[in-house]
């Protein structure tokens, strides 16, 4: 199915693209399955070829179907087997970011029924350096989702939901989520519209955070969560210089 629609793409330092077109079904395809036949290297030059993505020649490009307006794949970048990411204005995971196996990332391109007066919505994902995103997650990137430097979605099961129903008017609304560079949201938490968890801040398991005017680093916890306590901030993971973690 041959996609149409047309879309300027808004970049991180608030510019636009030239206005390009979601990559036609066909190619994503052609690009999985030879992909997977030939291995990592064909893969790479696929992607790069039918759907014009920035990918860096050492990225380790997984067995993922990417179907995306414009994506860039940093150096020494990182995305796992079976993750699908789909309508995505722009993906970005720059040097050292990682998205694990087996995640849903989904977004809403620009539309004439939703979101129309939202006119700076830009339907995103972006990995800061060295950030991660592990396995089994579902992210609606329908507004930007920006997980920053070294933080880490941790676990199994975590959902970031940009958008959601205003009941008052009958109509969807979204808004950005941001997780804060060497933040930690453990297993199963949920990040409503809005979220915005503090650098350094870890979101206990099976916790919702939802929007908050705190910028002070802590443990948050709860349904909704609340900061219950501070950490310590010298321990090995808040001053890590790699995104690993062993």
């Amino acid at each position: 199915m041959r996609s149409q629609k047309m879309v300027s793409i808004g970049l991180p330092n608030g510019s636009l693209a030239p206005t390009r077109r979601l990559p036609d079904t066909w190619r994503v395809l052609l690009a999985f399955v030879l992909g997977a036949i030939f291995g990592v290297s064909v893969r790479r030059a696929l992607y790069r070829w039918l759907c014009g993505y920035q990918i860096s020649p050492n990225c380790d490009f997984g067995m993922a179907y990417v179907q995306v307006v414009a994506a860039e794949f940093g150096p020494r970048s990182k995305i796992g087997a079976f993750t699908i990411v789909r309508n995505l204005e722009y993906l970005c995971l720059k040097e050292g970011a990682r998205i694990g196996t087996f995640n849903w990332i989904f977004g809403m391109l620009p539309s004439s029924h939703y979101f129309i007066e939202e006119e700076n919505r830009v339907s995103s994902l972006i990995l800061e350096p060295h950030a991660s995103i592990t396995s089994r997650h579902i992210v609606d990137a329908t507004n930007t989702v920006t997980i920053g430097s070294y933080a880490t979605v941790a676990g199994f099961r975590s959902q970031l939901l940009t958008h959601g129903i205003d009941v008052s008017t009958n109509k969807q609304r979204s808004a950005p989520i941001s997780v804060g560079s060497y933040a930690l949201i453990g297993t199963g938490a949920i990040l409503l519209k809005g979220a915005q968890v503090p650098a350094r801040s870890i979101v206990a398991a099976g916790s919702v955070f939802r929007e908050s005017s705190s910028v002070e680093p802590g443990l948050w916890s709860g349904v909704p969560a609340i900061r219950v306590r501070g950490i310590d901030q010298t321990g090995a993971y808040f001053t890590r210089i790699e995104g690993h973690v062993g």
